[in-house]
């Protein structure tokens, strides 16, 4: 039954992505195909909560693909990796029985590593099925912040950050950060950005300064940083108190 649900997941993407969407190696993602992918976050399944979908970019000899992260009531957490072009029109899905608690999709030469199959054109998914995953859930570290942003470059930052622009999307799920969102408001004529998002991983330290490492967030950083104007006494964003959590 659980296994039905996931299956649902592909077929709604390869009906309606991977066929007729092409894409030459090297130039920028497809902005129709981040859109799409982006869309199978909001989908509605029974007993199912997809946490985010992103395309990722093509990397060496991988090639370019939709992640679909999520989990299957009441802890059967999955990844979906779904190729955007030359799918061969098979499904490849492996799991570990409940033993593992955690899905290990990159796990090098493991058996629930998928991307030797995903390489080959498959649409592959790796399952976890374990009360591990019921423990990892409640250990989501959420983060609230704040930052101003210079008027003159609302219009500019919001073009930036618009759905159809992949930006850096692949790079904040890469480092196990989930439901980033950016709000916008006013307080007595200067205007604030209140931003927030949820991080998976087991080193947030070592995940943050990875991703500060990476070249293309330091280029994004470049363009963003001086749209923005920090609060007194801060550089960047500032993180702020969370005072109260509902689940």
């Amino acid at each position: 039954m659980n296994n039905k649900y996931i299956i649902y997941i592909i077929l709604f993407y390869l009906f309606n992505l991977s066929y007729g969407i092409h894409q030459v190696s090297g130039q920028a993602l497809d902005s129709e195909t981040c859109a799409k992918c982006d869309a199978l976050a909001t989908l509605r399944i029974k007993s199912t909560d997809l946490l985010s979908s992103v395309v990722v970019p093509e990397d060496g000899d991988m090639p370019e693909y939709c992640r679909v992260l999520g989990y299957v009531l009441p802890a059967i957490h999955f990844e979906t990796r779904l190729p955007t072009k030359n799918w061969n029109g098979k499904f490849y899905m492996v799991g570990c029985g409940g033993l593992c608690g955690e899905v290990r999709s990159d796990w090098p030469g493991g058996f629930m590593s998928i991307n030797q199959v995903l390489k080959r054109d498959y649409a592959v998914s790796a399952m976890g099925c374990g009360q591990g995953e019921v423990a990892r859930k409640k250990d989501v570290k959420r983060v609230g912040m704040i930052i101003g942003i210079r008027p003159e470059k609302i219009e500019e930052y919001k073009a930036l950050h618009a759905d159809d622009n992949p930006g850096v999307r692949d790079l904040l799920t890469k480092y196990h950060i989930q439901n980033f969102s950016i709000f916008l408001h006013a307080i007595d004529g200067k205007w604030y950005q209140f931003g927030y998002y949820e991080y998976t991983g087991d080193d947030f330290a070592v995940d943050m300064a990875q991703l500060a490492e990476e070249p293309r967030n330091i280029e994004w950083l470049k363009v963003c940083d001086p749209m923005q104007l920090p609060l007194p006494g801060e550089t960047s964003w500032a993180e702020m108190e969370r005072v109260y959590y509902n689940e």
